[in-house]
């Protein structure tokens, strides 16, 4: 008997077919449901462009960091900065000696050590005198522009005994010598360690790159720079208030040697002097019946004295009493002791000093029983070093007793220049920096401007004293202030707080429910593509378990 063709299962096909009949049964529309169709695939296209069109913009935005470009400097800017050296000797039999030096000392001035981020270019011009008075009397002022002019003296008119240097108001005097690279070895060092201070220089350009000075550098330093590196560890502000308290140890009465106006007086001609660097603001206080018996001890000669240890505590007994200032200037506070005895200075080795000057805070100066001119003289040196002006000069070195002198100004406007330039491009580069490693930072418009207008004046500044040598300290300064205003803008970290996990922990669990029938859609299309069209779902037992986890409503999608 033939069984060919016979179905040997045949409750098995039975099963399988009711099986289908149910899921058709299932998954059949009814007449409402077909006529709502249209309408369906309708809100379906609609939920998907709004999801595409305003969903993922939204997202976008409120997950991403606002920035507003803003210009920077290059890597490898540079300072190049025209000194002119202007070299007079007075009588022209010395024309071709000093010629030979000059020669020489180009050539050691062109082997200095290079200053990063800083080159000069040295200008030398030559000039004959008749004599020296003639020096004396020429004009050497040209504003805005660094210039140092060196005078080469025979040994029959030299006035200065003893000294191979002079600096007057202008000029640096130059013992002439025979030997033409001795002279012009005085001269390099007159040039590089007096008037333009080229080891301080350094130091100002490692400071503001924050870069660390090795204590093996240290070391090798002479004496006076490593002074230098202590009250010039702070950049020169463009504004400061300073404030002249006297200190009155009597209720109501005062010491002939104080005179207060005339203290004043002399402090405003300073500042006047530092006008074209910093802008000097200055205010008086008095203190009546200040207690410093604490700190008065007699020693051996019955002097009143007060140690330099108990400075300290003076300083702070002085904070508690006097005004607090509100401002963003820094405050230098000069106090001026007025006692009935006169009171002397000690310091470590037991000499006697007019004042003791505090780095960053002020001075503490007294008569010590000397006339008032003493106290104008302290005042004026006070102001000198905590500005940044005094000088150290070598043994051999003297110079004209001036409150300022005229190559002190260029010099410390030299500074102030190089100073601000190179603090305002570090800290452009330190806001560009911190957004190419920290992805939160903000950048708005107001930052943004800052930093262009910093860049701006800051390169104009630098592209003229390149090309005429007119330094523009006003501009540079002005720079600075903008640049370092943007590194310290508080909106800088106003999304700091919310980094990036938070925002996926906060954004997934609200959108992705609704973007998963978009994913559904795009997977069932992209599978019954793959079948060949709507019969071949019903043999798959996969699509059967992969409708089952779909909702009617993303069906309807697909239909």
């Amino acid at each position: 008997m033939s069984i060919s063709g016979a179905d040997v299962y045949p409750v098995h096909n039975f099963r399988q077919e009711r099986k289908e009949e149910r899921t058709r049964r299932v998954l059949m529309l009814t007449a409402e449901e077909r006529a709502e169709l249209p309408f369906r695939r309708i809100s379906s296209l609609a939920f998907i462009v709004i999801m595409l069109i305003f969903g993922l913009p939204l997202w976008w935005q409120t997950t991403s960091t606002y920035r507003v470009p803003f210009r920077i400097f290059p890597s490898d800017q540079q300072i190049a900065l025209p000194v002119y050296v202007s070299i007079a000797s007075s009588y022209s039999s010395m024309k071709s000696h000093v010629g030979h030096a000059i020669t020489i000392l180009l050539n050691e001035l062109s082997e200095l050590p290079e200053i990063d981020r800083l080159h000069l270019v040295f200008k030398l011009n030559h000039e004959d005198m008749d004599t020296l008075e003639s020096i004396s009397r020429t004009n050497t002022e040209r504003n805005n522009f660094f210039g140092v002019h060196i005078a080469i003296i025979n040994e029959t008119v030299w006035p200065y005994s003893g000294y191979t240097t002079y600096f007057d108001d202008q000029w640096a005097l130059i013992l002439n010598c025979e030997d033409e690279s001795k002279l012009a070895q005085r001269m390099f060092a007159a040039i590089t360690d007096v008037l333009l201070d080229t080891g301080h220089l350094s130091a100002i350009v490692r400071r503001d790159l924050r870069q660390r000075i090795q204590s093996s550098e240290i070391v090798a330093l002479s004496s006076s720079q490593q002074k230098r590196l202590i009250w010039d560890s702070v950049a020169l502000s463009a504004r400061y208030i300073v404030q002249v308290i006297f200190l009155h140890a009597g209720h109501n009465q005062s010491s002939e040697h104080c005179l207060p106006e005339n203290i004043i007086l002399h402090t405003r001609r300073f500042a006047t002097k530092l006008a074209e660097v910093s802008d000097l603001i200055i205010s008086s206080e008095h203190l009546w019946d200040f207690d410093l018996t604490a700190w008065l001890k007699k020693d051996v000669q019955e002097r009143i004295t007060i140690q330099l240890d108990d400075i300290s505590q003076i300083v702070t007994a002085i904070e508690q009493e006097t005004s607090t200032v509100e401002s963003s200037a820094p405050v230098m506070k000069l106090i001026v002791l007025d006692a009935p005895q006169p009171i002397a200075l000690l310091d470590y080795l037991g000499d006697e000093s007019n004042g003791v000057v505090v780095a960053s805070w002020g001075a503490l100066l007294s008569y010590g029983g000397r006339k008032h001119l003493a106290v104008n003289q302290s005042i004026i040196a006070a102001m000198r070093v905590l500005f940044g002006l005094d000088t150290d000069l070598p043994v051999s070195y003297d110079r004209l007793p001036l409150p300022v002198a005229k190559w002190e100004i260029k010099r410390i406007k030299l500074r102030s220049f190089i100073d601000c330039s190179i603090n305002g491009i570090s800290s452009v580069a330190a806001i560009h920096k911190l957004i190419s490693q920290i992805d939160n930072i903000v950048i708005n418009e107001e930052v943004a401007n800052k930093t262009n207008l910093a860049v701006k004046l800051i390169s104009q500044a630098l592209s003229t004293v390149e090309k005429t040598g007119y330094i523009d300290v006003v501009s540079v300064a002005e720079g600075r202030a903008l640049a370092e205003s943007a590194l310290n803008d508080k909106s800088l970290l106003s999304l700091l707080y919310f980094p990036n996990d938070q925002k996926f922990a906060i954004y997934l669990p609200l959108f992705l429910p609704t973007l998963l029938p978009l994913f559904a859609v795009k997977n069932v299309k992209k599978y019954l593509g793959t079948l060949g069209g709507w019969r071949k779902i019903w043999d798959n037992k996969f699509n059967l378990e992969l409708c089952s986890k779909f909702s009617w409503s993303d069906w309807s999608v697909v239909l």
